[in-house]
């Protein structure tokens, strides 16, 4: 590690990459998309594609196992980091 430079973290990949692309799954009709299951399947894969070239290995890449396992971790990073966060957001953040 470089001085005055912070790692990312495979951990902090897959957190990023529930932020792109986790809602769409779990809440399709919620963003307006009447769509098929397999549509959504594909929609997963192709972020199965997207991680793999940002560098997420298989292990921590939340839609290598398909929708339904991606849609379990969405919601676990939801309920066990977004709402943390939010609830107790850092001192200096801004309003």
């Amino acid at each position: 590690q470089m001085p005055g430079h912070t790692a990312i973290s495979m951990y902090d990949m897959a957190c990023v990459q529930t932020g792109f692309m986790g809602a769409v799954t779990i809440l399709p009709q919620k963003f307006g998309l009447h769509t098929s299951s397999q549509n959504l399947e594909d929609y997963v894969f192709f972020w199965r594609c997207v991680g793999y070239q940002l560098g997420i290995s298989d292990r921590f890449n939340l839609c290598s196992l398909g929708k339904a396992t991606s849609d379990r971790i969405v919601w676990e990073v939801i309920e066990q980091v977004v709402l943390p966060d939010i609830a107790s957001p850092p001192t200096d953040y801004l309003h």
